[in-house]
């Protein structure tokens, strides 16, 4: 079975941004284990809310650039949006 790994908006807002160059990175390779099925990478409802207010408060990105960023990045089969609890009752 695959590691889970819950994510906060921070590792995703500098994966997309690339704003961090060390945290950026390391989230890429955390992303590509989630695509190679090394790693299932969870992410709550609250975080993908709060992603967009980042990126559309702070950044300046229109909401169709992060709606299409986020789908790309959710679309990994190992990737989970869950809500809480049920994301620690297994």
């Amino acid at each position: 079975m695959s590691q889970r790994r819950l994510v906060d908006t921070n590792l995703i807002v500098h994966y997309l941004v690339q704003d961090h160059e060390k945290h950026a990175k390391a989230a890429g390779r955390l992303f590509d284990a989630c695509d190679r099925g090394d790693v299932v990478i969870v992410v709550l409802p609250v975080v993908l809310a709060e992603c967009v207010f980042v990126l559309e408060s702070f950044d300046g990105h229109r909401r169709t650039d992060i709606a299409a960023a986020l789908a790309c990045l959710i679309s990994s089969p190992a990737l989970r949006s869950e809500t809480w609890p049920s994301t620690w009752a297994h």
